[in-house]
Order: structure tokens, then C-alpha cells, then sequence
């Protein structure tokens, strides 16, 4: 897998709410907007998206704090990403996209379409994060260190201080090995401590039985629109997985409105380092019918 995949796309910057937002785009035709969750950036998309610049123009965008976006002095909530990209799709002129989404960026991507009519046409969606009735209800592999990272000492200590889930997190998500040049492409956005506020704050948005409560209900009210909705969705799922391991997949697919499931392969949860290629393969087949 080649580090310098996005070498055929062009990056851009588009000011931001006094800030900047980075992407990498090519291709032409309708828009497919890639979102990336955490602790990645749209380096996440580098195997993806290439592959899929013959189905319409591919915008792979860094979320802010990201990536090589700006790091405003902001606290970096759900909240606050929510407003930098929907400046960003504003001062894109995005309508009638294709949203390909993992993680927490299926949330965000999820919630600018159940709120800006028009923006989304389809919407493909990996390991989203969804709210978690409970701790038990949490992925097992990741429910200790989690607890951890929210704890407000030692959280900090853990991600902001020794930059964890760069180090130690984010391989442990992938089942093959990240060459040195692309563990180098993960940590460069967040080499200083300053860097690091999003992932830390990422860590604790995640909805816990309830809490933090305004994330929760966004999220809740973002569940309801993808089962009322009927945009056309895709969820790609991988064996084991880890937010939305096989059998869960299929029952979610199943409860969302004009939803297909496709099986991507063997991979944990940054599935798109797993299988980059089957990703691909699966949306152009998608797209094509």
C-alpha cells in the first residue's frame, strides 16, 4: 500500500471560521466527501478514494485540529466540528454528495445531512460511533482504556503527554502492521502536546449512558433520521470489527431505512488500512447501480 496514494490528488484550503481546512481532491462529477473519524485524518482515505476518482470528483477533507488543518484555540467538541464543516460544505457549494464516513465522521457527516436538506445523496457508513446505553455495551477491547482517556488527570497524561492513541491505540485498531512511513503520516498532525486536544476530546465525547448529554441526543436524533430517511445507504462492515462487529452490522443494516450491507473483509475498526480495496470496489459497485 503506497504512502503517497493522494500524489494524483490536488490538496486545497479553504478559510474557516478564521482558520483553515485542508483536503485533497480529484476526479470529476458529483461530489463524494470523505470523512474521516479519530485519531486519523484524511490520510485515513490515501487507499480509498484514489480508486474511486473515475465515480465522481473525491474530496478527502482533514476535520479541524486535524490533519493538516488549522488548531484554533477552541475546545474541540462535537459542537465545534459540526460548525467548521458545515463552513467548509458552505464555502464548497457541496450538494447532492456521496458522504463516505468512519467513525466519527459518520456522525458528523450524518448530522449535516439530517439537518441541511439537499446535501447528501447517498451515504456509505464504517464503524460508525453511535451512543452506548452503558459501559458493557462498549467495545470489550477498548472499554479500559477509554475509561482512561476520559478520566480528566490521567486522560490527559495518557493521550495529551505520551500521545497514546497515536502510539499504542491506533495500531492495536488495525490487524496488518503499519510501515514506519505510515505510522510518520499518522503522528505528524499531532507531534506537539497542543496538538493533541482532539483526540483527547474525541476520547470523552463518546455518548456513555448518556453522558456528555448533548452529544447524546444529537446523536440519538441522528439514529432516527437514518432509520426514517430513505437516502440510499450502504454500511460496510469487517470480520471481526469492533464498533459494529458482523452479526450487529447486519441488524443495524437492517434497521435503518434503504440500507444495503456489504462485507469488506478482515479488519478491525480504521478498516480502510485493512481493506482499502474492497472499500473501494464495494462503492463503485454500489454507485454504478
Amino acid at each position: 500500500m503506497g504512502v503517497n496514494a493522494f500524489a494524483s490528488f490536488d490538496p486545497g484550503q479553504i478559510e474557516t471560521l478564521g482558520s483553515m481546512m485542508h483536503y485533497f481532491a480529484g476526479g470529476v462529477g458529483r461530489p463524494l466527501l470523505f470523512l474521516h473519524g479519530s485519531p486519523t485524518s484524511s490520510y485515513l482515505w490515501r487507499n480509498v478514494a484514489p480508486s474511486l476518482a473515475k465515480s465522481g470528483r473525491c474530496i478527502a477533507v482533514d476535520l479541524i485540529g486535524m490533519g493538516q488543518s488549522g488548531k484554533p484555540a477552541i475546545e474541540y467538541r462535537y459542537s465545534d466540528h459540526l460548525r467548521y464543516l458545515d463552513a467548509f460544505c458552505d464555502s464548497m457549494g457541496l450538494t447532492d454528495c456521496v458522504l463516505v464516513t468512519h467513525g466519527w465522521g459518520a456522525a458528523l457527516g450524518v448530522d449535516r445531512a439530517r439537518r441541511v436538506p439537499g446535501f447528501a445523496q447517498k451515504i456509505v457508513l464504517i464503524e460508525p460511533i453511535r451512543a452506548f446505553r452503558a459501559w458493557e455495551d462498549f467495545p470489550p477491547l477498548a472499554a479500559e482504556t477509554f475509561c482512561a482517556f476520559r478520566s480528566a488527570d490521567r486522560g490527559r497524561e495518557m493521550v495529551i503527554d505520551r500521545n497514546l492513541f497515536i502510539e499504542e491505540v491506533l495500531p492495536k485498531t488495525i490487524l496488518r502492521s503499519l510501515s514506519a512511513d505510515e505510522m510518520e503520516g499518522y503522528r505528524a498532525p499531532f507531534r506537539q502536546r497542543a496538538d493533541r486536544m482532539p483526540l483527547h476530546r474525541f476520547a470523552c465525547e463518546v455518548p456513555i449512558a448518556g453522558e456528555p448529554a448533548d452529544v447524546a441526543e444529537r446523536l440519538s436524533a441522528n439514529e432516527k433520521w437514518l432509520v426514517d430517511n430513505l437516502c440510499p445507504k450502504l454500511l460496510l462492515y469487517a470480520r471481526p470489527g469492533a464498533n459494529m462487529p458482523p452479526k450487529d452490522a447486519l441488524a443495524y443494516a437492517a434497521s435503518l431505512g434503504n440500507c444495503e450491507a456489504a462485507f469488506v473483509g478482515e479488519a478491525l475498526h480504521q478498516v480502510p488500512e485493512d481493506c482499502p480495496a474492497a472499500i473501494a470496489a464495494a462503492i463503485a459497485e454500489w454507485l454504478a447501480r
